[in-house]
C-alpha cells in the first residue's frame, strides 16, 4: 500500500469511528419519547372521554373576535363614568368592540371552594375535579342598526342563570364546590353606551351600522370519574359575567 492509499484509509477509519450508527441515534430519541409518554399521561393514567352533547354549537371562543376592548366595573366609580367610557370607546373607529365584565362576585362556594387543577372532591364512590377556565360568547341577546346620523343606545340589565352540562350522577352542591360558583344560580348582567353612526369611517362612506350585544360567559370544565365512568368523563359549568358589544360597519 503507497503512502497516499494509507492517509486515505487512515481518515476513512478516523470518520467512520467519530460518527455513530443512525440506528442507535433513532432508538435513543425513541426511548427519550416513550418515557416522557409514561411521565405525563393525561391523568392518573386515565384517557378523558369527552361529551359531544356539552357543546351546542353557538358559542364562540374569545379569540375569534378581533382585539376588543375590556372593561372592568370595579374599575369605575359608577355607572355614569363606565357608560361613559363605553360610548366613547364605541364611537372610536379603532375600535372593533368592547367588553363589559360586570362587578366581581364572590366566586366560591363554601370553604374549601379552592377551584385548583387536580384536587378531587369525593360524593359517594364518585370523584369530580375541575380542570381549566376559559371564556366564551354566548348567542346575540340584542341587536341594534341604524344609518349615519342615528345614535343607538344600548342599555342591558338582566339576569341570566348559569348552566352547567354533565352531572354523572353527582349534585349540583358538588359541582359548584368543585368550578367555584353556584350552578343553579343567577346572575345579573349590566351595561349601558350610545353609539352614533358615523357618515364616513377611513374615508369610506357609510350604508349602515350595527352593533350586536352578545352575554360573555366564564366557562370552567371538569372531570367526573366513578364505577360506572372508570375513564373519565368531562363536563362545562357556565356562568354569565358580562356584555360584549360587537361593531359591523356596511358600506356603500
Amino acid at each position: 500500500m503507497n503512502q497516499k492509499s494509507l492517509k486515505f484509509f487512515v481518515i476513512l477509519l478516523c470518520l467512520c469511528l467519530a460518527t455513530p450508527p443512525f440506528s442507535s441515534v433513532s432508538a435513543g430519541k425513541l426511548d427519550e419519547d416513550e418515557e416522557l409518554l409514561i411521565e405525563n399521561p393525561i391523568f392518573e393514567g386515565e384517557e378523558i372521554k369527552h361529551d359531544e352533547g356539552l357543546y351546542d354549537g353557538k358559542e364562540v371562543v374569545l379569540d375569534e373576535y378581533i382585539d376588543p376592548v375590556v372593561l372592568y366595573a370595579e374599575d369605575f366609580e359608577g355607572e355614569k363614568e363606565l357608560e361613559a367610557k363605553v360610548t366613547e370607546l364605541l364611537n372610536d373607529e379603532l375600535v372593533s368592540g368592547v367588553q363589559v365584565i360586570s362587578k366581581t362576585e364572590e366566586r366560591t362556594v363554601g370553604s374549601q371552594a379552592t377551584r385548583l387543577p387536580g384536587q378531587w372532591y369525593k360524593q359517594g364512590r364518585a370523584r369530580i375535579k375541575y380542570l381549566k377556565l376559559s371564556d366564551a360568547y354566548g348567542p346575540t341577546i340584542n341587536s341594534a342598526a341604524g344609518d349615519p346620523g342615528i345614535t343607538m343606545d344600548l342599555p342591558y340589565s338582566k339576569s341570566h342563570a348559569a348552566t352547567y352540562s354533565g352531572d354523572y350522577g353527582l349534585t349540583s352542591s358538588i359541582i359548584s364546590m368543585a368550578v367555584g360558583f353556584n350552578v343553579t344560580g343567577s346572575y345579573s348582567v349590566s351595561s349601558a353606551g350610545s353609539y352614533k353612526v358615523p357618515s364616513t369611517v377611513d374615508k369610506k362612506k357609510v350604508k349602515t351600522a350595527t352593533i350586536n350585544s352578545k352575554l360573555i360567559y366564564q366557562r370552567c370544565s371538569y372531570t367526573v370519574v366513578s364505577p360506572e365512568y372508570p375513564s373519565g368523563k368531562e363536563g362545562t359549568a357556565k356562568k354569565p359575567i358580562g356584555i360584549y358589544y360587537q361593531k359591523k360597519i356596511t358600506y356603500k
